[in-house]
């Protein structure tokens, strides 16, 4: 069982994200919209509110996506104010844990909701100014479910912020304490293994 998982693993049930426009033609068949610069850049569809357009009103309102910062990266809040005791305990735990991020609201409209707005494949040509200065806009992030009472976040080098499940993550380090450093990194491996997996997926 993996103990750290991509905040990916977190995406309600009907969220589609796209890692490139071809993503997008390979699930739709047409090739996605051209980017539209007067909009933020967006690479996830709710599937549900695209398929069931009547069941939602005008705005949609997504209790859980992940606050992000103004340089878009995450939002990082004090984690000894976590309300939720067994994370709080985990947090105080581990100093690296000093700061982690939070969730916040997100309300869209439902037609954008249910669309894209994604950049071309293959990179942004740096020449084209407007382009590049889109491009380098945070993406409006996906809507998650909560963390489950049994979960944190957790930093993963190289990948940044992902999901520690807490109870497997204590149990794996203290069977790997006194052993073979290798054996102490198998958590690690794992999680590798498992973002691998979710990226191929989505």
């Amino acid at each position: 069982m993996n103990t750290i998982y991509p905040l990916l693993t977190l995406a309600l049930s009907q969220i589609r994200v796209f890692r490139s426009r071809a993503d997008f033609k390979l699930l739709f068949g047409k090739d996605a919209p051209p980017p539209d610069l007067t909009r933020t850049p967006k690479n996830w569809i709710d599937m549900d509110v695209l398929n069931n357009p009547t069941n939602y009103g005008f705005r949609v309102t997504y209790s859980n996506v992940l606050s992000l910062a103004a340089n878009g990266q995450p939002l990082l809040v004090d984690s000894s104010l976590e309300p939720d005791p067994g994370r709080r305990a985990f947090y105080a735990g581990h100093p690296e844990c000093k700061l982690v991020p939070t969730f916040d609201l997100l309300q869209l409209m439902q037609i954008e909701a249910a669309s894209v707005n994604l950049p071309p494949d293959g990179g942004i040509n740096q020449s084209d100014t407007a382009l590049a200065a889109w491009g380098a806009l945070p993406t409006i992030p996906f809507p998650c479910r909560a963390l489950n009472a049994g979960e944190a976040f957790f930093p993963v080098a190289a990948f940044g912020w992902e999901v520690v499940d807490m109870a497997a993550y204590a149990s794996a380090a203290q069977s790997a304490s006194g052993t073979d450093p290798i054996s102490a990194k198998l958590d690690q491996v794992l999680a590798l293994c498992g973002r691998i997996a979710t990226a191929t997926k989505a």
